[in-house]
């Protein structure tokens, strides 16, 4: 019995360090271009074997992902589609599939396939390395479309009406802030935050989200988003595509009391905002934003039961200083200042290690960059530089990446996105970047030395 034990055990590793061969052996096929030889590299892993007259292969996630990356490489977008589906299908919580997936959805120009393939980065585990870079994917592609959406609503602006908007359209401004102190400016990020979080929950409204209001900010050419306060009424209902928004101010006086001013505005009401003021100790604001929630909620007729209540009604963090450093961090991000932000949300999660809204955002600034690059190809390859593939065929990310492993061309690239300009490294110099960066560009002719790859015989 021993003996039968020890040869099983010296075939499972003998298997083992022949999948391990494998897939490295898969990889250096495909940084060569070699795609025919790094797809049966990959096929020898899954042990292609003939049972009753038929062929079959066993399944493992990381070596069919594998077949579908090369296939996204081929630019066969389609084939890498099919092969990818039975991956997610088969494992819901790999991000490595929803990754490559959903750049293949980005490359057929399918928004929203992509956009509810990196979504999947709220499900996955915390360990696994690619909910990170699924969530700046989903990040760089949600500033796109809505910064588009919006730029078409101002240049329809003329013809939009407000009477075919739900009327369970609704918007949360940024609440304007009173405080001579500046610690406390960045509060109105957080509370919006929460507050659209917290209505985007109830399953019968559509909120616009925070992201959507920066851009609109930015097309109409306001200095900070919390003008749009100053926008009139009339054109924000057309604008947001809402029939309803919230708007409101706070002030924090020196013995740490807050007030809270809101109005809930209405499209087609006749008469002024519906008021709601409130006010306590500054250890209450969680508390205040449930109130004005079920303000709001009963504002729209929308009845919610007690199971809702009691989960809408639970504070994010119950450290006050986490709250104020989560709220620095969103400040931060919305200026492209990534490596400031992860700082504050660390300081966050130091304080309030179970804050989970915080630890949405933590990554390596490095990775940010990557995922927010324009140039699909380049975010391949320099993922591929931060999370790297061991020999076992798991995926793991290499903490702590050295700037260098971020190349010139990103750097630049997302220079030219804080500036709302574009970057594109060409001997041509008679064609603007900016031209490429309208057009959004998803992959470079110079990235594409070699002819496509010839169509595989079936």
């Amino acid at each position: 019995m021993q003996v039968i034990r020890a040869g099983l055990c010296a075939v499972v590793l003998l298997l083992a360090a022949c999948a391990g061969s494998g897939y490295k052996t898969a990889e250096k096929h495909a940084e060569r271009k070699e795609y025919n030889q790094a797809i049966r590299s990959y096929l020898k892993v899954l042990d292609p074997h003939s049972r009753d007259g038929r062929r079959y292969i066993y399944y493992e996630r990381e070596a069919v992902t594998g077949i579908g990356e090369v296939y996204w490489l081929m630019q066969h977008y389609d084939t890498a589609i099919k092969i990818l589906r039975m991956v997610t299908e088969k494992d819901p919580f790999y991000g490595k599939a929803h990754f490559f997936l959903g750049l293949c959805h980005e490359a057929l120009g399918n928004e929203e396939a992509a956009i509810e393939a990196y979504a999947r980065e709220s499900a996955l585990p915390g360990d696994d390395p690619f909910r990170s870079v699924l969530k700046g994917r989903l990040d760089m592609v949600l500033r796109n479309k809505y910064t588009r959406e919006v730029q078409a609503n101002i240049g329809n602006e003329t013809f939009l009406n407000t009477s075919d908007i739900p009327r369970n359209n609704i918007a949360v401004l940024y609440f304007i802030s009173l405080n001579e102190d500046p610690q406390w400016e960045s509060l109105k990020k957080g509370l919006t935050d929460i507050l659209i979080r917290d209505l985007a929950s109830v399953g019968e409204l559509r909120v616009v989200e925070r992201l959507r209001l920066n851009a609109l900010a930015d097309e109409l050419g306001l200095a900070s988003p919390t003008l749009l306060d100053k926008v009139e009424p009339g054109r924000l209902f057309k604008l947001l595509q809402v029939s309803t928004f919230v708007k409101g101010s706070y002030s924090i006086l020196s013995d740490m009391r807050m007030t809270l001013d809101a109005g809930i505005v209405q499209a087609g009401s006749q008469g002024p905002p519906v008021i709601a003021n409130f006010d306590g100790d500054l250890s209450r604001l969680f508390q205040i934003e449930k109130e004005l929630l079920l303000r709001i909620l009963a504002q729209l007729g929308i009845d919610i039961t007690p199971q809702m209540r009691e989960r809408l009604l639970e504070p994010p963090t119950r450290d006050m200083m986490a709250f104020v450093s989560y709220c620095r961090g969103l400040e931060a991000l919305d200026r492209y200042d990534y490596s400031s932000a992860v700082d504050f949300f660390n300081d966050a999660l130091r304080m309030d290690p179970g804050f989970s809204l915080a630890m949405e955002w933590v990554m390596s600034p490095q990775l940010w960059e990557v995922t927010h690059n324009r140039n699909m190809l380049r975010v391949y390859y320099e993922t591929k530089q931060i999370i790297e593939t061991t020999a076992s065929g798991k995926s793991r990310l290499v903490y702590a990446p050295s700037s260098d492993l971020v190349s010139t061309w990103s750097r630049l690239q997302w220079m030219g996105i804080k500036q709302h300009a574009g970057y594109l490294p060409t001997s041509d110099m008679r064609r603007s970047s900016i031209e490429a960066y309208d057009h959004g560009v998803p992959i470079l002719p110079e990235i594409l030395i070699e002819p496509p790859f010839p169509e595989l015989a079936p």
